[in-house]
């Protein structure tokens, strides 16, 4: 299901049921903000044999569902092993040639281009170059400005941006299985960005658990939090999304110290770590702390030091006397 976003789902439209359908889109944006679902969306679409496409009942649509469809090939730069090699794109450009087995159109989704490599990008660029009729590529990327001009100026540029905060919280509802009033206090938090709220409702998609920082921190082991933090510099989306988490829960600190009930991030263990090592005005120093090194995360802060002194901010205080 796709939320937010009706002009990209009117152009799918308009592509797929107004007989508009070109050889190449570039679904570009951040990262989380649903660019493979919307990509899956119009291949399923740009597949599907009914009247009124995607119809969801056909056998194409079933097919897809099901992950069985043979005409549908998917890549991707973010698996396990990065797939964006050329010796995957020379494949493609062979399997390319070989007509549909059930329809009238093949897809290939190559997601997350940015990953690929010069070799792979050349590779690619030669099939989007000479596509044949039947073949519709339908690309990924966080930022298109990290692909070759080359590629981009062969696709159809489609902006991906965050949504807003009600399709949001009804998102975060659905997807992450919590309630309405936590959907709504995460998507007031992330930004329109269906991902990171998702990471906010769920941290144990992260690669360091807010938690387990929070009861670090709450023990003063300043060497482990320097070893968590280091495992998010390389994701720069992942290291915000952890600020977040991280946010939201000395939120709750503050709140249920200050006599309040209701929580954001659900975690009470990691609030009453804090709330045992910090008094009110210590923790809201420590959010002035996080929003400062969100700032300046978004400034391309080198990261290694910016963990440091988060490390330092957030340890600093924690000796003082606790009220």
């Amino acid at each position: 299901m796709i939320f937010g976003n009706s002009s990209v789902i009117d152009l799918i439209d308009r592509a797929v049921n107004g007989n508009k359908l070109t050889h190449a889109y570039l679904f570009y944006g951040e990262k989380g903000l649903g660019k493979k679902a919307i990509a899956a969306h119009f291949a399923k679409a740009i597949l599907c044999g009914g009247e009124h496409r995607p119809c969801g009942v056909c056998s194409s649509c079933k097919k897809f569902e099901a992950n069985a469809h043979p005409d549908l090939t998917i890549l991707s730069g973010t698996a396990e092993k990065n797939e964006l090699t050329i010796a995957n794109i020379r494949k493609l450009k062979a399997d390319a040639v070989v007509f549909p087995n059930d329809g009238v159109k093949k897809v290939y989704i190559i997601s997350d281009c940015q990953k690929m490599q010069a070799p792979a990008a050349n590779a690619l660029l030669k099939l989007l170059e000479e596509p044949p009729e039947h073949l519709v590529l339908l690309l990924t990327a966080d930022d298109r400005a990290n692909l070759l001009p080359t590629i981009v100026s062969r696709c159809i540029p489609v902006g991906i941006f965050p949504v807003e905060e009600a399709d949001c919280a009804k998102a975060l509802e659905a997807l992450g299985g919590v309630d309405a009033e936590h959907a709504a206090l995460a998507a007031k938090s992330c930004g329109g960005n269906i991902g990171r709220g998702l990471a906010l409702l769920q941290p144990e998609n992260l690669p360091v658990s807010p938690d387990d920082f929070c009861m670090m921190l709450a023990k003063r082991q300043e060497y482990g939090m320097l070893a968590a933090l280091s495992k998010l510099s390389g994701d720069k989306q992942a290291y915000r999304t952890f600020l977040e988490a991280l946010y939201s829960r000395f939120r709750d600190a503050a709140v249920l110290k200050s006599g309040g009930k209701r929580l954001l991030s659900g975690s009470k263990e990691a609030a009453a770590a804090l709330i045992g090592s910090f008094t009110t005005k210590q923790l809201l120093e420590k959010l002035r702390v996080l929003s400062h090194a969100a700032k300046d995360l978004d400034a391309n802060a080198n990261i290694a030091v910016l963990s440091a002194w988060i490390t330092s901010s957030l340890t600093g205080a924690a000796e003082e006397q606790v009220i």
